[in-house]
């Protein structure tokens, strides 16, 4: 039989499937799963915002903070469609100034998975975002691809629409930066969209009553913001059920706490409880290394995220070091907590 197709088989006829065995084509599931499966770059101009304690790379968005990403068709983007194509500085080469890099052809440039380029939710209003000495000492390449300098102008970051939050520290998109270094953290980012989160709240009114001082002073909320997740608010809007969104920089705000209030664009959640009932579970008199500020009795039983953020929220506002105690007496006063975030983006 094989003899007798061989040579024949291009000539001879398909049967049609009867239609009883038909079924539509190439109409895949939309449906991807609860998260989203596409993953980021920070946008290369972004400020820094603190070093890694432990190799010295800049991190430029805070886990947890809320992010919004600039696509092909955002103002000033810098990834535009492959067809306008374009360039993003690397690195300084030795006697030769800035190399650029295609960002659709180069090693450097950005993968065929990256559509879009993280930067901080703003909740709908414009924000600058200034350089600091980190970003001269590092090298940082402003939204032009110059090198920072000390008369280099913040990075304007339009109004913008949240689209979810980062759950580890985004790291400076440095690559290529030295021949002998790759940072292993650089590497394509994910964000949730849906989850339970647990982060610090600061209930302002009862903060600047105590510690005579405002916390959205750029002395307080400056120096909070580029490290820490958290909410604040005034106590009495910190309600359980209430919406919540993004404030200039990235960090939890009450959106509205009215029962009739509806959700808007820039809505990320809602508030599902908060907690200042601390110590628990005898975690007071579980003994840690004095200094360690590790769950324990470095913490009077705080949890250290909560500890620690309390901590430097204090010594911000009053410029002295607070004692475990003091930090103990301001949870148990309401002016710090865990607030649980339903995230829902």
């Amino acid at each position: 039989m094989i003899k007798d197709l061989y040579g024949h088989t291009t000539s001879m006829p398909f049967r049609d499937a009867p239609d009883k065995f038909k079924s539509s084509r190439l109409r895949g599931q939309i449906h991807a799963g609860e998260e989203p499966t596409d993953v980021f770059y920070p946008l290369k101009a972004l400020p820094i915002a603190f070093l890694d304690v432990e190799t010295q790379d800049p991190v430029v968005i805070a886990k947890g903070t809320i992010v919004s990403a600039w696509g092909h068709f955002t103002e000033n983007t810098h990834i535009p469609v492959p067809a306008s194509s374009g360039t993003i500085p690397v690195y300084e080469a030795v006697g030769n100034g800035t190399m650029n890099v295609n960002i659709d052809t180069s090693f450097w440039g950005y993968p065929d998975a990256i559509a879009a380029l993280l930067v901080p939710a703003n909740g709908g209003t414009a924000v600058t975002l200034d350089y600091s000495q980190y970003d001269i000492d590092f090298g940082t390449y402003d939204i032009e691809g110059n090198k920072v300098t000390a008369s280099t102008s913040g990075l304007v970051v339009p109004a913008n629409i949240p689209i979810g939050i980062v759950v580890q520290d985004v790291y400076s998109d440095f690559r290529g930066k030295y021949l002998n270094y790759y940072n292993p953290f650089s590497k394509p980012i994910g964000i949730l969209r849906k989850a339970y989160i647990n982060i610090p709240f600061v209930a302002t009114d009862k903060f600047n009553d105590e510690y005579s001082a405002t916390f959205t002073d750029d002395a307080i909320y400056g120096n909070l913001w580029k490290v820490y997740a958290f909410i604040y608010d005034e106590s009495t809007d910190l309600t359980p059920g209430a919406f919540v969104k993004s404030d200039t920089h990235g960090k939890f705000i009450v959106e509205s706490d009215n029962t009739s209030a509806n959700r808007t664009i820039q809505t990320v959640g809602r508030i599902y409880t908060v907690d200042s009932r601390f110590p628990k579970g005898l975690l007071e008199y579980v003994d840690t290394y004095p200094g360690s500020m590790v769950t324990g009795t470095d913490t009077g039983g705080l949890p250290d995220m909560l500890f620690v953020f309390a901590h430097q929220a204090i010594y911000y506002a009053t410029g002295s070091t607070p004692s475990i105690q003091d930090v103990v007496n301001a949870v148990k006063a309401g002016i710090f907590g865990i607030a649980n975030i339903q995230v829902d983006v």
